[in-house]
């Protein structure tokens, strides 16, 4: 239970940080944290190169990969792709990383892969839209 309140606690921490945030980054940056990281947390959006994800979310995610000592990977199309988008939630889940945060919950089409990744025993988490059928653990 701690190990999975602590999952929960970094995927949200990403999530919140990259909100709030705001110096530039670099879009070519699609993984922060050290190189020698134990663990592993993926922020998985559709278009995830969007300029807006660029110029904040990807801030927060390299501070909060820095400050916890964690990889933080980025993930998903870099193009409007619902079934590619679904593609990656999957593909992520099934690598078992210790945490996802699924961006765009707003779209009921990603239940499926959230309760997917749960079964699986990845802590997973969803913003920007909830998907409450999904048995998420936190939005």
């Amino acid at each position: 239970m701690r190990f999975m309140l602590k999952s929960t606690l970094v995927a949200l921490g990403i999530t919140a940080l990259a909100a709030a945030v705001t110096a530039p980054a670099r879009a070519q940056e699609s993984s922060f944290g050290p190189a020698d990281a134990k663990e592993t947390y993926y922020w998985i959006s559709n278009k995830a190169n969007l300029p807006l994800f660029v110029q904040y979310d990807y801030v927060g995610m390299k501070k909060i990969a820095e400050e916890l000592g964690v990889k933080v990977v980025v993930a998903g199309p870099t193009d409007f792709d619902l079934p590619g988008f679904i593609a990656a939630v999957d593909q992520v889940c099934a690598q078992k990383p210790n945490g996802v945060s699924v961006v765009g919950g707003w779209d009921p089409s990603l239940t499926e892969s959230v309760k997917k990744c749960l079964e699986q025993g990845v802590p997973t988490v969803v913003d920007d839209g909830d998907l409450p059928d999904s048995g998420r653990l936190a939005y």
